[in-house]
């Protein structure tokens, strides 16, 4: 039994947790009765500055920061062996089922000198890991405690279940109705959900004015240069004017991207590459391309709308540029580590290829692969710091089926 957590004695550790953090804080007056859980339970030690190293140790863990609460209680132990509320802590927060018992064991020897509230809870964790409880009274106190918890965190569950619903996309907001302790929080959580497309939205069109706003001088100062036909120094100007340009594009596409939103649902991918191809049909119709969308309808990116878009327009683009007759998408998901959902999407052409020795290069700021076709060099650059440094992704570039590349990417 030394060698592994029982169930009871995994139950009594979440008890208890989650009690403490409830009953350690101090709850704002009310005409209405409290729960026994309602109640500040003293923290007896000692040192004060124990005490001082438990209370950081606790809010860490509040915070499910559980390694690093341990080493906090630790030092309260060292300063005070007699502190048992910090046994009991270490014992929660270790590593380790030995660990666990050696703190509940020391826990409850020191249990003698703690306060009421902690005595009780160091007493209910042993009886429940123990699963036999000596004193009837002590199984009565710790139904009791369950059912205050199981009622008290009622709305808290609720919360977790409507942020899921969310992310999966089934609702837009937070429900009402809850107890005024969490109003706060779920209407700023509300808040920040409905704001946060606002302030996106508004960002990107301030960026797109910027854009047209130094693009436009560009312009005009490429179609004077070009009037100044017999000018000895036009190569030099043109050739700075094209920095400008790729400076700008540049920068405003790597500005628009936003990142994954922990509060937003996951986005459709075959929509977005079906009006992507759409605009590709109607931008490259004299070279009559065939695209293939090989993506299915459930396909999902855990991340912004507008970020897949800038994904799948510069790896789209980029294969219209190249292919002779042939362009397809494909995607598939698959569930990372720790549930997390990857999105693994692959755009491939039928052109010639881009030579193994220039295939780190060509993810390079103004590099292009042949400067005889149209563009500015930034595309695949983009989507290389997008997937990499924003979503931890990976971009590797392949020999395509279709004979020519294949641009795939794990994100």
């Amino acid at each position: 039994m030394l060698e592994r957590l029982s169930h009871r004695a995994v139950f009594a550790v979440v008890v208890a947790s989650l009690l403490m953090s409830a009953v350690a804080c101090d709850q704002a007056p009310t005409a209405e009765p409290q729960p026994v859980a309602a109640t500040k339970i003293p923290v007896t030690t000692s040192s004060d500055e124990a005490r001082e190293l438990f209370l950081t140790g606790r809010d860490l863990n509040e915070r499910l920061r559980f390694t690093d609460s341990h080493e906090y209680f630790v030092r309260a132990i060292e300063l005070d062996p007699d502190f048992a509320w910090a046994h009991l802590q270490a014992g929660f927060t270790g590593s380790t089922a030995q660990g666990f018992w050696d703190h509940l064991e020391s826990a409850v020897s020191a249990s003698a000198g703690a306060s009421d509230g902690e005595r009780l809870l160091i007493l209910a964790t042993e009886a429940g890991a123990k699963g036999h409880p000596e004193e009837a009274d002590l199984r009565l106190r710790m139904r009791r405690l369950k059912g205050v918890l199981i009622w008290s965190l009622t709305p808290v569950r609720r919360v977790a279940a409507e942020v899921r619903d969310i992310e999966l996309g089934s609702r837009d907001a937070l429900g009402t109705g809850y107890p005024r302790e969490l109003q706060g929080l779920t209407e700023g959580l509300n808040a920040l959900i409905g704001g946060r497309e606002t302030r996106l939205r508004r960002y990107r069109n301030t960026l797109s004015d910027l854009a047209h706003s130094l693009k436009t001088p560009v312009a005009v100062l490429r179609a004077g240069q070009d009037a100044d036909a017999e000018g000895a120094s036009q190569p030099a100007v043109n050739e700075q004017l094209d920095r400008m340009e790729q400076t700008i594009e540049y920068h405003v596409q790597r500005a628009a991207i936003t990142g994954r939103s922990p509060l937003a649902a996951p986005v459709d991918v075959r929509p977005a590459a079906l009006r992507l191809i759409d605009s590709f049909k109607k931008i490259y119709h004299d070279k009559a391309l065939h695209f293939d969308c090989e993506i299915e309808a459930h396909i999902v990116f855990a991340g912004d709308p507008g970020d897949l878009a800038e994904l799948l327009g510069n790896l789209g683009d980029n294969a219209c540029k190249w292919a002779r007759s042939r362009v397809r998408f494909t995607a598939h998901n698959e569930t990372g580590p720790g549930e997390r959902l990857r999105l693994h999407l692959s755009v491939e052409d039928d052109g010639p290829g881009i030579p193994e020795d220039l295939r780190e290069a060509v993810f390079k700021r103004g590099v292009r692969a042949d400067s005889r076709l149209p563009g500015q060099g930034i595309g695949l650059a983009v989507v290389r710091e997008t997937v990499e440094e924003i979503y931890g992704g990976s971009v590797h570039v392949e020999v395509s089926e279709l004979g020519g590349t294949r641009v795939r990417l794990s994100i």
